[in-house]
């Protein structure tokens, strides 16, 4: 339902009527205000002016006519963000989008109910609003510049950052042939959900836990050991270590045979 208004002149009481045939409904009332509203229903999807006929009471009266323009309101589209509006930390962001636009129309974009700045014009087709990394609710408010006409777009956006799975390890320095141990540690072990060791030597292991593996490299030297993880939101850290293998000593002697005289 919109509502407009009409002023009228010369002396009251007035009495406003509409022809039948006509979009507008006007319910008969008599007022005394120079101004009065009128309720106008079903407007169609642009702006119109039609004719009111005001009869006046009593019947020697003056007749007259006003014109109501009715500026028709944003047609409501859906906000949207990639990835549902989650990332994780130290990503760019996600995209606000709307899912189409209209020529004419102004579309403006609000972060936690306030203009964020962001405003695109209509173009009759989705427009996109860029990355947004600021968590909070994203929405969009459409604008008809011939009135001033502001309709709100459907749906908001929750934009959710959420941290990255910060790991870390220590190994123990061992002999050729022993056995390497490694420790794992960090503040985001609990919700890590995928463990993926490269050993540096072209050996690979995987664990669905935090644990703390071990392994035995071929030959001394020093090899650069990865540890990647994966947590339950998709969040990826990977942290490289070298890891020193040392050769075992080896001794060296030299002996003579005794030579006896008689």
């Amino acid at each position: 339902m919109l509502q407009s208004a009409i002023a009228l002149t010369g002396t009251p009481p007035w009495n406003l009527t509409s022809p039948i045939d006509l979009p507008v409904v006007g319910e008969q009332h008599s007022f005394y205000p120079l101004h009065f509203p009128v309720r106008l229903l079903s407007p169609p999807a642009t702006g119109y002016s039609q004719p009111a006929m005001l009869s006046a009471m009593p019947a020697d009266s003056i007749h007259g006519l006003a014109s109501i323009t009715v500026i028709p309101l944003p047609d409501p589209f859906t906000t949207s963000a990639t990835n549902n509006g989650v990332f994780c930390e130290g990503d760019t962001g996600v995209v606000i989008s709307l899912s189409s636009s209209q020529t004419g129309m102004i579309y403006s974009l609000l972060f936690n109910g306030l203009l964020e700045g962001t405003v695109v014009n209509g173009t009759g087709s989705p427009i996109s609003f860029g990355v947004k990394n600021t968590p909070g609710q994203y929405s969009i408010r459409g604008v008809n510049p011939l009135g001033n006409c502001i309709a709100m777009m459907n749906d908001t956006v929750t934009v959710i950052m959420n941290p990255i799975p910060v790991t870390d390890f220590t190994t123990t320095t061992v002999c050729n042939s022993d056995t390497t141990f490694f420790t794992v540690s960090g503040n985001f072990t609990a919700k890590t959900s995928q463990w993926h060791w490269n050993f540096g030597d072209g050996t690979f292991a995987i664990f669905n836990a935090p644990t703390d593996p071990w392994h035995v490299y071929p030959t001394y030297g020093t090899y650069t050991v990865t540890l990647s993880v994966e947590d339950t939101n998709n969040c990826t850290y990977s942290i490289s270590h070298p890891v020193e293998v040392r050769p075992h000593p080896t001794a060296f002697f030299t002996y003579s045979n005794a030579q006896l005289s008689g």
